[in-house]
């Protein structure tokens, strides 16, 4: 320790190189300068130190390889499975016309009956109602074209009556409320 303190404060000057030697070797105990001249003091062995890093080397380099032939496989389609997408209905036409289809109501467990801005029930009435509008449509396309009612497709046809034939679910839901109504005029006169 003091020795390479000493080392520091001569300097390095080449003229003081042997002078450095002499005080550095009197100053350390007979092994120290032992160990430190079996080294040749002309560098080390590197090569064990070169086979380490090869081999770190080496290994990150199949590890890239691995990884890029992996991402490779897993871009490829697999041949054992097929992929198919789920295919959108057809619109049916009749006579180079769109007839829109129905719109499909809500299920039960859709609406959260917390009474919110947008319910399910809401959108399938707007829905229904964009229906009814674009069936006119259609059957006013059709009258004009002068195709007879009697070829048109069911579901766009009309009554004896003129009116289109309403849904059950739809007459039933209606039924219900006029029966709540009446309750609810019959409680409220009472």
């Amino acid at each position: 320790m003091l020795g390479r303190k000493l080392l520091a404060f001569v300097g390095h000057a080449p003229h003081a190189f042997n002078a450095q030697w002499r005080l550095y070797t009197q100053l350390s105990s007979p092994v120290e300068v032992s160990k430190r001249s079996s080294r040749g003091g002309h560098g080390r062995n590197l090569s064990e130190r070169f086979r380490r890093l090869e081999k770190m080397v080496l290994a990150k380099h199949n590890l890239n390889q691995t990884i890029i032939h992996k991402s490779r496989v897993s871009q490829q389609p697999t041949l054992s499975l097929p992929t198919t997408l789920p295919r959108r209905p057809t619109p049916t036409t009749f006579r180079g016309i769109v007839i829109p289809e129905i719109p499909k109501p809500p299920e039960p467990d859709e609406c959260c009956m917390s009474g919110c801005a947008v319910c399910v029930h809401d959108l399938y009435q707007e829905s229904l109602d964009a229906h009814k509008t674009a069936v006119a449509a259609v059957r006013a396309s059709l009258t004009s074209m002068g195709v007879p009612m009697e070829q048109w497709p069911k579901n766009i046809r009309l009554d004896s009556e003129g009116k289109t034939t309403p849904s059950i679910s739809l007459s039933a839901f209606e039924e219900l409320e006029r029966e709540l109504k009446a309750r609810r005029n019959a409680e409220a006169q009472s």
